[in-house]
């Protein structure tokens, strides 16, 4: 009997043994909550969660076309090729490189630069509702107008110091016109085609003008006209005007709810402007920095216009960042407000690094979520790079001929600019007979171009003679209004100008206000025409990548899950 308990105890021991090898031949069952497992680690459902929240909002959704758990899954595999191409970034130490550090620098400074701005504007500017309603009392001329009137002008524009003939000659093409119009001619056709006026490209239309605001004499004969009425030819200092009232307009006032948000908005902008400039003073001092701005206009490309501790800026980087930001954009502020908002920005770097700001938890996230977006566009680029080195001309040149329209040119034109500003206090036409002055003896060999630029321009591209480079000619009506852009390209290669008005736009009134004249040379004209291969060998390799993107994403997403050894549990997701 002892022996039989002793075979049957065995046989169960046998039993149990094989059932136990045989559970664990057998896959473990993951936690309810892990969705997929790598390499890498296991990857929980949360995890898929914040991945999804962590993206633009337009991608926090699936598209109305497609089933959710089919675009869970996508962005698990994109969660997971994510942190793969992570990994490898830094298994290759490729933010360590010099494209690397320049990635990772450009996207770190501007959230350190506007954390401490936001903190500025956040301490120190503060509209309260009787600051508003304080302005608004205070400045009803700029919540009203008075009666206006609207009104179109002929112009003929005679120097102050023009001989008697040349006034008598203005004169009497300014009555022929008149006559004209007595006849039954369009008034904006003739201005159209004879005023010198900046008004001439609208059909001669000044637009409103309040009672009471011009000169007395010419306030006189306008209001005296009813609507519809032509005046007689009018002189005045510089010239001759016939001018039309097109109609009257009543008093007008806007109250104060309706103005509210404008003037929160006017008032934030000027305090903020405010609290910048008293920064910029303040960490000046507290950092031991160097500014010397007169440096932009007197000095050489060597010069030093700031310096703190390592750092440091040079007249020619100063130009070189002024160039990078482009033609129009880096004319939308005055000089001495682009040097300033380039050192302010510098020295809320030096007061980040000063408070250990990248130590705080909000901007400590903010930056570890950058250093790995950076991490994976630098491992896609190595990949990229892998991808090209395989790469035949053969098949580049066959993918360029098939869509050369594409490698194309702008039109390019080659300017030197001397510009103006109107003066605080003045009157207007000083400055175009300054200019008008000068191109005569310019065109005359009395002065060199280079050396007028140098001696009177204000534009920051005095220092090299005006020369701006090769631009866009729509470059030109964005800085200076579409006139100027149509006036300068009716120049001929090698020619100067007269004196051209800019104009600058004010999106917040979407007018055109006067900002000075300029001269202008057109240098040369680069005509648009199709790149060779050779110049653009990279662009086209970029796509060619492009183009197959679908294809290359597929199977690069294919290698990746691949490599990690990825399993996904489909039941969890």
């Amino acid at each position: 009997m002892l022996f039989i308990d002793t075979l049957a105890s065995l046989r169960r021991l046998s039993v149990a043994i094989t059932l136990l090898a045989f559970l664990a031949c057998q896959p473990t069952a993951p936690p309810a909550d892990v969705v997929a497992t790598t390499d890498l680690g296991e990857i929980s459902r949360a995890e898929v969660e914040d991945f999804i929240l962590s993206q633009p909002a337009s991608r926090r959704s699936p598209p109305a076309d497609q089933p959710l758990p089919e675009w869970r899954h996508e962005k698990l595999e994109e969660l997971i090729l994510a942190r793969a191409l992570e990994a490898e970034a830094r298994s290759q130490r490729l933010a360590e490189t010099e494209e690397g550090e320049r990635l990772l620098t450009g996207r770190i400074e501007p959230i350190l630069v506007q954390a401490i701005a936001a903190r500025v504007i956040r301490e120190r500017v503060n509209i309260a509702e009787e600051d508003l309603r304080s302005f608004y009392d205070a400045h009803p001329e700029e919540f009203s107008h008075p009666e206006q009137i609207r009104v179109r002008n002929i112009y003929r524009r005679v120097a102050r110091d023009a001989p008697p003939e040349d006034w008598e000659a203005a004169r009497l093409e300014m009555n022929d016109i008149l006559n004209q119009i007595h006849r039954g001619a369009r008034f904006g056709d003739l201005a159209r085609a004879h005023s010198d006026s900046e008004t001439a490209r609208l059909d001669g239309l000044i637009g409103r003008l309040d009672r009471g605001k011009l000169d007395p004499a010419l306030e006189e004969i306008l209001w005296g006209l009813g609507e519809g009425e032509v005046s007689k030819t009018i002189r005045t200092p510089v010239g001759f005007q016939i001018f039309k009232v097109e109609n009257y307009l009543g008093n007008f006032k806007m109250d104060f709810e309706d103005a509210r948000t404008r003037l929160h908005r006017r008032l934030t902008r000027e305090a903020t402007e405010k609290a910048e400039a008293a920064m910029l003073q303040e960490l000046l001092d507290a950092s031991g920095a160097v500014y010397d701005p007169t440096l932009m206009s007197t000095g050489d490309g060597d010069d030093i216009l700031f310096a703190l501790e390592d750092d440091s800026v040079a007249v020619a980087d100063f130009h070189q960042r002024l160039d990078s930001i482009g033609f129009s954009k880096a004319r939308e502020l005055t000089l001495r407000q682009q040097l300033d908002q380039a050192v302010r920005e510098r020295l809320y770097l030096w007061q980040a690094e000063q408070d250990g700001l990248a130590e705080y938890p909000e901007i400590a996230a903010q930056l570890e979520q950058v250093e790995r977006e950076v991490l994976i566009a630098l491992a896609l680029r190595e990949r990229g790079r892998a991808i090209v080195h395989e790469l035949k001309d053969k098949d580049l040149q066959e993918f360029y001929a098939t869509r050369e329209q594409r490698y194309r040119t702008p039109r390019l034109i080659h300017l030197r600019i001397l510009t103006r500003d109107f003066p605080s206090e003045g009157i207007w036409y000083e400055v175009y007979e300054e200019l008008d002055r000068l191109a005569d003896e310019i065109r005359a060999g009395k002065r060199g171009f280079e050396e007028a630029v140098r001696e009177f321009s204000t534009d920051f591209t005095a220092i090299r003679g005006g020369d701006v480079g090769a631009i866009r000619p729509e470059a030109i009506a964005e800085w200076a209004g579409p006139k100027a852009q149509h006036d300068v390209l009716e120049l001929a290669p090698g020619e100067l100008s007269g004196p051209l008005l800019i104009e600058r736009h004010n999106p917040n009134r979407l007018t055109y206000e006067r900002a000075g004249y300029m001269l202008v040379r057109l240098e040369a004209i680069e005509e648009s025409r199709i790149r060779l291969f050779e110049e653009v060998r990279e662009i086209v390799i970029e796509q060619y990548l492009e183009s197959g993107r679908g294809e290359l994403q597929a199977k690069m997403r294919e290698q990746i899950l691949h490599s990690v050894d990825t399993e996904i549990y489909e039941e969890n997701l």
